[in-house]
């Protein structure tokens, strides 16, 4: 309809003329050069109509592109609130104010649930949909932990909420990282598409500017006589061209600060991941492609002594090798793995990670490496060992000594193994303490201590009882082989020679576990076999029937 008024004003303007001037023998070629203006006039008519069309296209299709950017924004913020929520539920005390972040909790997921639904509605890419699909998985991990998180920080019981705590570090901070690096790539994808968005809006104006230039020369020296009126419709097209073209930049500049913005909010991110989550990926033969600050900090090796190397160069001597046969039988069939493993820094020491493995998956679902988030341990770890060991022996304690002997019970009665205990103790321990002093008494405990550590298997469990009293819990061992070892460390002990203290004997009760007696049988009748030993003179090893 426009190169129709176009058309029309021509005409309009051309009968004005002729009322205005006398036609002569001219008119022939003021009329067909009035054809031709008016052909080049429609031609640049049509090319402006259709680039006001691509140019709407590319607006609209830019503002589609900026709203997927501002969801996935406030979906990153909301995961982001969700877990500081979490957080701040599990740390406080007070109970309203625990029913006030859960409702608050409960409304962020229900606004990320009305944004994802928002954004699964636009029109996405290959590339987009799988992202989606992906936060989909990760959602579905990362939400239950949350709600379980909660469900165990409304408790008043330290327990859980130090188990609310285990769950938030472990599961939904790994899982808010992975969430990152999904944003980071949708972003990326949607800056991309804005950026060629804005080079086709370019070339489109660069385009429609260079024909109407020519336009222009061609109609200035082909209608001479009617060049104001040329030259006032050209420069009304260039005008509008001008005015559409600085619109889009203002747009495109406007989504481009948009966009910068929220890269540099999501480096932040990615800076604090890389801070303070140890995470590494290395290729399909186990070769470091990639550590995150805080992995070179607790291995104590730099960037550049781990990258190109085999991921063993942390390996600790410790660990079993079944452990990793069983890791690498797992991450190779595509499925994730986790487990507590012992690493051996630069410097020598020992840390213990908790460590999730996920393979990498390309578009052809070929595994093409594998990503690891850990969590240091250590502490725990440490703290575990602790609480099992008696601090003056370094032997087993009471408690580890009840684990391991409940444990090898329950296996005696299912698969009817040899199970056997030797509980001893010192003969006139009393005396010395009384006669030298706790401390000489405490260094003969020591020193039996180390004799009991060097007589036992590895498979045997040695222990304080408690006092003066240890106990051995030999698996697979029937009443002879456990009277012999403790013979042996019955003739080892009274032949030692302590210092100050001199020559000390010990008594030993030995017994063999019998079926479904249970732990109490068992120590009973051991118990009564060392009553007896020291009824019977003391120094001697005594077998319970």
């Amino acid at each position: 309809m426009s190169v129709l008024r176009d058309a029309v004003a021509v005409m309009s303007l051309f009968k004005q003329l002729k009322k205005i001037r006398k036609i002569d023998n001219t008119i022939p070629l003021v009329s067909l050069t009035f054809v031709g203006f008016i052909l080049i006039l429609i031609v640049l008519s049509v090319s402006y109509d259709l680039y006001l069309n691509d140019l709407e296209a590319i607006i609209v299709k830019s503002e589609v592109e900026s709203h997927k950017m501002h969801l996935n924004s406030e979906l990153m913020e909301l995961a982001r609130g969700r877990t500081r929520l979490t957080s701040q539920i599990i740390d406080t005390e007070d109970l309203f104010e625990k029913d006030e972040l859960n409702i608050q909790l409960e409304s962020y997921a229900g606004r990320f649930t009305y944004l994802r639904e928002q954004l699964l509605g636009l029109d996405l890419n290959e590339k987009e949909e799988n992202i989606l699909n992906s936060h989909e998985k990760i959602v579905s991990v990362i939400l239950p932990a949350q709600r379980s998180a909660v469900e165990l920080a409304m408790s008043d019981d330290v327990k859980d909420i130090q188990q609310a705590k285990k769950v938030l570090y472990e599961v939904v901070l790994p899982g808010q990282g992975q969430m990152i690096e999904s944003f980071a790539v949708m972003i990326s994808l949607e800056q991309d598409r804005i950026s060629e968005l804005t080079k086709s809006a370019k070339l489109s104006a660069e385009k429609i500017k260079n024909n109407s230039n020519l336009f222009i020369s061609v109609i200035i020296f082909a209608v001479v006589v009617l060049s104001f009126v040329v030259i006032g419709r050209i420069r009304k097209i260039q005008l509008n061209l001008m005015e559409s073209y600085e619109d889009l930049e203002q747009k495109v500049e406007a989504r481009t600060r948009e966009l910068m913005l929220a890269r540099d909010e999501l480096q932040r991110y990615v800076d604090i991941v890389d801070k303070y989550v140890i995470t590494s990926h290395t290729n399909t033969k186990g070769i470091i492609t990639y550590t995150s600050e805080a992995f070179c900090r607790i291995s104590k090796y730099p960037e550049s002594e781990l990258l190109g190397r085999p991921h063993n160069v942390v390996r600790h001597s410790d660990m079993p090798k079944s452990l990793y046969e069983d890791m690498w039988s797992t991450i190779k069939q595509g499925k994730p793995w986790r487990g507590e493993i012992k690493n051996r820094a630069k410097d020598g020491t020992a840390y213990w990670v908790d460590v999730n493995i996920e393979p990498e998956i390309n578009e052809q679902s070929e595994i093409i490496g594998y990503a690891a988030i850990r969590q240091d341990i250590t502490d725990k770890k440490r703290i575990e060992e602790l609480s099992i060991t008696d601090s003056l022996t370094q032997l087993y304690n009471r408690l580890k000594l009840d684990q391991v002997l409940s444990y090898e019970v329950d296996q005696a009665n299912r698969y009817e193994n040899d199970l056997s205990v030797i509980l001893f103790d010192i003969d006139y321990f009393k005396s010395i303490n009384d006669k030298f002093g706790h401390p000489v008494g405490d260094a003969v405990l020591v020193a039996i201590a180390d004799i009991t550590r060097k007589a036992v298997r590895n498979t045997d469990t040695a222990g304080r009882w408690g006092g003066e009293e240890f106990m051995i819990i030999c698996p697979d061992t029937d009443l002879q082989g456990v009277s012999n070892l403790a013979e042996k460390i019955r003739h080892e002990i009274a032949s030692f020679g302590f210092p100050v203290a001199g020559d000390r004997t010990s008594s030993f009760g030995v017994a063999a576990y019998k079926k479904d007696e249970g732990e109490s049988g068992l120590l009973k009748r051991v118990d009564a076999a060392l009553h007896s030993a020291k009824e019977n003179g003391r120094n001697r090893v005594e077998l319970s029937e």
